[in-house]
């Protein structure tokens, strides 16, 4: 694997695990000493909304290539209700960008550029991942996805 590609799957998994831990723990960003700065409170906001939009791309990746996975139905709601996002907004957005890339209708209003180029970047490292070794890929994403309440 070259070495932007394990920085970018490091990243991917930590961003992962970052959101098991705020699950487990039932943590938000108000309980955190040191978050009184607004500028600190959109920080954090920022990388839940990457959590979740990380989470739920993997997770329909992971449901569509992989053997005996599938999605939980109203996961992804919970995910974004624990990690406190707005996961419909987050959701339409990816929705749109998978809509324009298979050319089909979608609002234009819906399109985040910052997710349309982070879900970009999971799919093709996770598709990468996958033609590499499709097995320790399956593994290794569907463990840590059943963990978030994601995948069953």
């Amino acid at each position: 694997m070259k070495k932007i590609e394990m920085l970018l799957v490091a990243m991917l998994l930590a961003f992962i695990l970052f959101a098991v831990m705020l699950i487990a723990t039932n943590a938000n960003a108000k309980s955190y000493s040191g978050f009184n700065r607004h500028s600190d409170e959109i920080s954090i906001l920022q990388e839940m909304d990457q959590g979740y939009v990380v989470i739920v791309t993997a997770g329909a990746i992971i449901a569509s290539r992989c053997d005996n996975v599938v999605m939980i139905i109203g996961g992804a709601v919970k995910v974004a209700d624990r990690l406190g996002v707005n996961g419909d907004r987050l959701f339409k957005a990816m929705m749109a960008n998978l809509s324009a890339k298979m050319d089909q209708p979608y609002e234009h209003d819906d399109i985040i550029p910052s997710v349309t180029r982070l879900a970009d970047e999971i799919r093709l490292s996770i598709n990468h991942e996958l033609e590499t070794n499709k097995t320790e890929t399956c593994s290794k994403w569907t463990a840590a996805l059943r963990g978030v309440g994601i995948l069953e």
